[in-house]
Order: structure tokens, then sequence, then C-alpha cells
């Protein structure tokens, strides 16, 4: 599995989303719905990036989703 976390050397990135982010617990709701976006925003620049691991692309797409569900639960 690549270590990389520059995404100018896409092949060689390896950093994996961090699910707790996803969580609210304490978040007032304003400051997840901030939180949540940038994070869909970050997963969609790797998602969109040529060259990023298969298994790191996975993960991050798996994540964008979940990102994108508990956002639309606060409306």
């Amino acid at each position: 599995m690549p270590t990389g976390t520059d995404l100018a050397d896409p092949t060689q990135f390896g950093v994996m989303p961090d699910r707790a982010r996803l969580n609210d617990e304490g978040v007032p709701r304003d400051a997840l719905r901030q939180r949540l976006t940038a994070d869909i925003k970050w997963a969609q620049q790797i998602l969109h990036t040529s060259g990023v691991p298969a298994a790191v692309w996975r993960e991050w797409r798996s994540f964008e989703q979940s990102a994108i569900a508990r956002l639309r639960s606060l409306d």
C-alpha cells in the first residue's frame, strides 16, 4: 500500500479517509455541514485524480458516498 501524502504524486498517494469525521457527536449542526462539505470536496478531488491506487480510490469513493448520505440526513 502506498504511503505518500501528496496528491501531486498520485501513484504513491496512500492517505485513507478518516471515517470518524462522519460522526456528529458534540459537533454543532452547522459546523458538521461545513466539515462534511469540505470532506466531500476533498474526496472528489482525489477521485478525479488519475493514477490514485485502486484500493485508495475505493475507500475514498465509499467515504464520499457516506458523507453525502450523512449531509442529506441533516436536512
